[in-house]
C-alpha cells in the first residue's frame, strides 16, 4: 500500500515538474532578466532615467524616492512611466526633483514584456556628485512575470509623445485625483449630515409611532368588540304604550314620526320586542342609525318631554 501511495506522489511531482519546465522554456518572456539602469542628473535640476530597448518591452516605468525608503507597489515622489522607446532606450526624465551629491535613490522598477509584468525591487543608488552619469552596477536577476500588475495604466499616447508630455499627463492626472478626493470628502460629510438629520428625527418619530400603534390596538379592540356583539345596534324605548299593539315596528314607526318628525324608521329596524310592559327594544341596521336616532332625541328632547326615553340597550353581560 505505500510503495502504491509512494509512486502515486512521485508520479504527479514528475508532471509537475514538467510543467514547470516547460513554462519556463518555451512561454514567450517566461523569464525576463531587466536591463541595468542609467541615471542621469541635470541642472539646474532634473533626473534622467533610462534602460536600453530589448524587442518586446511595451512599457518602463520608475518608482523612487530620495534619502528614504520605498516599498514595492509605493508610487514614490520620483515616477512616472513611458511607453514608447526612442533613441534605443526606454527613458523617463522628471524635471522637478534636484539631486545633489551623496544623495541616495531607493527605487523599483516594472517592466512589461511581451504582456507580462516584471519588476526589480529594493534597488539603491548612491549619487557621488552633483554632475554625473550613472550606470547601476548591482546585479539583476532574473525576474519572474506578474499577471494584472494594479497599478499601471495603459495610455494611448500619440507616437510623438516624449518624456515630457508624460510628466504633464502625470501632473493632469495628480490634479483629476485631489479633484476626485475633495469630492469624495464632500459627499462624505453630505451623507454624514443626512445621517445625522435621520437620527435626530428617529428619535422625535419613534415616540410618536408607539402612541399611534397602541391607539391603533384601542381602534381594533373597540371594532372587534362591535362587530362581535350581536346587540351593539340594539334601542331601548321606555314609556308608556297601548295594551295591544299588532305589529311593535308599525307602531315605532308612527311614533318616530309624530315624536320625532323622523320618516320611515320601519325600513332602518330589523326587529323589536316587548321587553316589559313599558319597555320596548329594537334592533336597527346599523350603528350608524342608532347614534341618529340617540342624537336626534337627545338634541329635541321631545321624547322625555312626552314622559320617554329612548337610550341605548345591551344584553351583552
Amino acid at each position: 500500500m505505500w510503495q502504491k501511495l509512494q509512486k502515486m506522489i512521485i508520479d504527479q511531482l514528475c508532471v509537475w515538474v514538467t510543467v514547470v519546465l516547460v513554462v519556463c522554456g518555451t512561454t514567450p518572456g517566461g523569464c525576463l532578466v531587466i536591463p541595468q539602469a542609467r541615471f542621469e542628473v541635470l541642472h539646474p535640476r532634473g533626473l534622467r532615467v533610462s534602460i536600453p530597448d530589448i524587442a518586446g518591452i511595451k512599457l518602463f516605468s520608475f518608482h523612487g524616492v530620495v534619502n528614504e525608503e520605498i516599498q514595492l507597489n509605493q508610487q514614490g515622489t520620483i515616477h512616472g512611466e513611458v511607453t514608447k522607446a526612442i533613441n534605443g532606450r526606454w527613458t523617463f526624465t522628471n524635471s522637478r526633483v534636484t539631486v545633489k551629491g551623496d544623495d541616495i535613490i531607493n527605487y523599483w522598477i516594472y517592466v512589461q514584456f511581451n504582456n507580462l509584468g516584471y519588476h526589480v525591487e529594493n534597488k539603491q543608488l548612491l549619487m557621488e556628485a552633483s554632475n554625473v552619469t550613472l550606470e547601476d552596477e548591482s546585479e539583476c536577476s532574473c525576474c519572474t512575470p506578474i499577471h494584472h500588475h494594479y497599478h499601471y495604466h495603459y495610455y494611448n499616447l500619440p507616437e510623438d509623445r516624449n518624456s515630457g508630455s508624460n510628466d504633464s499627463l502625470q501632473h493632469q492626472n495628480h490634479q483629476e485625483d485631489e479633484r476626485l478626493t475633495e469630492t469624495v470628502t464632500n459627499l462624505e460629510h453630505e451623507i454624514n449630515r443626512t445621517v445625522d438629520k435621520l437620527e435626530y428625527f428617529n428619535a422625535q418619530i419613534n415616540p410618536l409611532y408607539e402612541e399611534l400603534r397602541m391607539l391603533q390596538d384601542m381602534v381594533d379592540y373597540v371594532q372587534k368588540r362591535v362587530e362581535n356583539s350581536t346587540s351593539s345596534n340594539e334601542l331601548l324605548l321606555i314609556g308608556s304604550f297601548p295594551a295591544q299593539i299588532p305589529s311593535l315596528i308599525d307602531y315605532l314607526d308612527s311614533f318616530m314620526r309624530e315624536r320625532l318628525a323622523i320618516m320611515d324608521i320601519s325600513k332602518k329596524i330589523v326587529t323589536a320586542q316587548h321587553l316589559a310592559e313599558n319597555q320596548i327594544v329594537f334592533q336597527v341596521f346599523s350603528t350608524n342609525d342608532k347614534h341618529l336616532l340617540l342624537r336626534i332625541a337627545r338634541e329635541k328632547k321631545l321624547l322625555e318631554e312626552a314622559g320617554y326615553i329612548l337610550t341605548n340597550f345591551s344584553s351583552d353581560p
